[in-house]
């Protein structure tokens, strides 16, 4: 995970990335190909980065991805919900065709199969990673080469992401001070990130 932490920004928590880099072809020839890095963000509105003209989020890393990269300004998600979409965003299909249509539809093994993009470019020679969180059908991660990390191997790193999650946020990202009214919370960042109890919030 260490490779791709200086592409995250405190203000925006980077929860999936792809990673392709080319191969050996036929006949012990190397064909260039260009290495691809996917960054998927989770629940973050499209104005919510300075590369977008927001004033008052800070976002260099990514400002300076989408300034070299490609910058999409009228993109839409096919669904609202997380394991939908990420599922359609994989295999570029809407969720009346995949028939993953909840999050719960994660463990669905009844849902149909099609082939996703990166398993298409490992098929044409690439060798394809998965950092950060998956939240998407188990069957999907099987086309990743992870190496093991802290004793898990397969698709485990990938499937079960939030205790390495955890583990790497604390291990790499200092707690801020607590203001008068905050609370550390305490899921996906570790206790490290404070946050303001709302009343209405029975949490």
């Amino acid at each position: 995970m260490n490779h791709i932490s200086h592409f995250c920004n405190k203000s925006v928590a980077v929860i999936g990335s792809f990673v392709f880099l080319p191969s050996v072809m036929s006949f012990g020839q190397v064909k260039e190909k260009p290495n691809i890095l996917i960054i998927i963000t989770d629940q973050q509105a499209f104005s919510a980065l300075g590369y977008s003209g927001n004033q008052v989020i800070k976002t260099p890393n990514l400002d300076r991805l989408a300034s070299h990269g490609v910058y999409f300004s009228q993109a839409v998600t096919p669904c609202p919900v997380s394991v939908p979409a990420r599922t359609s965003i994989l295999t570029g299909r809407l969720t009346e065709t995949t028939t993953v249509r909840e999050n719960k539809d994660v463990d669905n093994n009844d849902a149909f199969y099609y082939p996703t993009f990166d398993e298409i470019l490992s098929r044409a020679g690439y060798h394809s990673e998965y950092y950060g969180k998956f939240h998407s059908p188990e069957y999907m991660a099987r086309i990743y080469k992870n190496p093991p990390v802290d004793g898990l191997t397969g698709t485990e790193p990938i499937v079960k992401w939030e205790p390495l999650y955890v583990k790497y946020v604390k291990a790499n990202i200092k707690k801020a001070q607590l203001m008068p009214g905050e609370l550390y919370e305490s899921t996906f960042y570790g206790g490290t990130v404070p946050y303001k109890l709302d009343p209405i919030d029975r949490r």
